[in-house]
């Protein structure tokens, strides 16, 4: 409470910004001291410095300020914060402009050329002969500047001197540590340079790798992230030529890994060394993966995790297997689209909602299908070597919750497995058997979708 005061006698003496934030509190139990404040000022009632506390809180109370009952999410409370904080830091920029004469009609002019709002990246270069202040204007601009609502911003002085000086690790290392700090959790990465320094402080990338095309990586830095709980490496062009190489070979990934999207992957298999124990999400789109774990086809414990809820490996085309006879907890969607190399499968989660083989090289059903009580869409459409279903025991639960199943250019398809696939099937809304030449006449247990 002595440091609430103070705070307010440097507002009224010195004019200084003051901005309550109230985190799961209420304004009102502040301002009228109500509720925990009750309890805690009761303690002291009947001194005098209790009186002096009950004024500052309801002085401070009747602030405006940030109030976190009123947004969806913590996120979006901090970012409003932060805007609001750097918002009134801006005066600064009036006072780098003092004295010099001038400057705000060249400021106009180069504001006109960054198109501020534009969704492409602006480069502006101020030339001229040293000393005429092309890094005072540069600085002003960059005080005013980061009054706007940007997701991280730098000001880098003396980069020839610097670079000259082959120090580009540190100017890298100064910038992204700037963007990051020690509290952000996301770094979005336009580029990597070969030269980038790993740190513990990154907790997440996004890196459109479109926009660099081929690119090669060290893997020391990628190691050295050992809290990294987020990582997409995504190609919004995806038929573009990008690819991101580690030619020393990929030692480890974060064992906080959360989220993993790596579109289109070079690597044959992930570290072996990669514990994937808080993985949630895991996207391996077009990759060249032919196991995802190293020295293991497809590595056991990918299946039991008990947070895996999502498994992407479309376009797969090196895969061959895909087994485990573990049931498993909390897989929900199952995605091996394209995965043209697949001919073995068996895979069985009770939460299992989503299973997508299509265009695979599976020749049978796995019996496993039928645990599948919560199975809504399944996908078999050019499945052109599928011609087994598994048997349906009588105390196998069955796929009752269907409601979508596409079988269109199945090929080798006939009327006998059909009617064991649809064998216990009662919510199907949409069915799809185009182009199923080998189907001369409909199972009679269709009568009973």
């Amino acid at each position: 409470m002595n440091e609430l005061n103070h705070m307010l006698e440097c507002k009224k003496d010195q004019d200084q910004v003051v901005i309550p934030v109230f985190y799961n509190i209420d304004p009102s139990h502040v301002r009228k001291q109500i509720g925990s404040y009750e309890q805690a000022c009761a303690k002291y009632e009947g001194e005098a410095k209790c009186n002096k506390w009950k004024a500052t809180l309801t002085e401070v109370a009747n602030i405006a300020g940030w109030d976190c009952q009123t947004y969806r999410t913590e996120a979006e409370f901090i970012n409003n914060i932060v805007g609001d904080v750097l918002r009134k830091l801006t005066p600064g920029y009036h006072d780098q402009l003092k004295g010099l004469v001038g400057i705000e009609e060249i400021y106009e002019q180069i504001e006109a050329l960054l198109k501020i709002g534009s969704s492409k990246a602006r480069i502006i270069g101020i030339w001229g002969m040293g000393g005429i202040g092309k890094t005072t204007l540069a600085s002003a601009l960059y005080t005013k500047l980061s009054s706007l609502e940007f997701e991280g911003r730098c000001f880098l002085a003396n980069v020839r001197e610097e670079f000259e000086k082959f120090v580009l690790n540190a100017l890298l290392s100064k910038l992204i540590s700037v963007l990051l700090g020690e509290e952000n959790h996301c770094f979005d990465a336009p580029f990597l340079a070969p030269h980038i320094v790993g740190t513990e402080a990154i907790k997440g990338i996004t890196y459109d790798c479109s926009q660099v095309g081929y690119l090669y990586l060290r893997s020391d830095p990628v190691k050295r992230m050992s809290n990294l709980r987020y990582l997409k490496i995504h190609n919004d062009f995806r038929y573009g030529k990008c690819s991101m190489y580690f030619p020393d070979s990929l030692e480890s990934l974060s064992d906080k890994l959360r989220y993993l999207l790596w579109e289109g992957c070079q690597l044959e298999a992930l570290p072996y060394t990669f514990c994937a124990e808080m993985l949630v999400e895991l996207y391996m789109p077009c990759s060249k993966l032919k196991k995802l774990w190293e020295g293991i086809q497809i590595h056991p414990s990918i299946f039991p995790l008990p947070k895996v809820v999502c498994l992407c490996l479309e376009g797969c085309r090196k895969i061959e297997s895909l087994k485990t006879n573990v049931h498993l907890k909390s897989l929900c969607q199952l995605y091996l689209y394209g995965c043209s190399s697949l001919k073995e499968f068996s895979v069985a989660s009770e939460e299992m909602i989503v299973l997508d083989l299509a265009a695979t090289a599976i020749r049978e059903l796995p019996s496993s299908v039928w645990y599948h009580t919560k199975l809504t869409s399944l996908a078999l459409s050019c499945c052109n070597n599928l011609n087994i279903v598994g048997n349906k025991l009588s105390n196998d639960p069955g796929m009752g919750s269907l409601t979508e199943l596409d079988l269109s250019w199945c090929t080798q398809l006939d009327a006998s497995n059909m009617w064991f696939l649809l064998d216990g099937i009662r919510s199907l809304t949409r069915l799809n058997l185009t182009s199923c030449c080998d189907l001369q006449a409909l199972p009679d247990n269709i009568g009973n979708l």
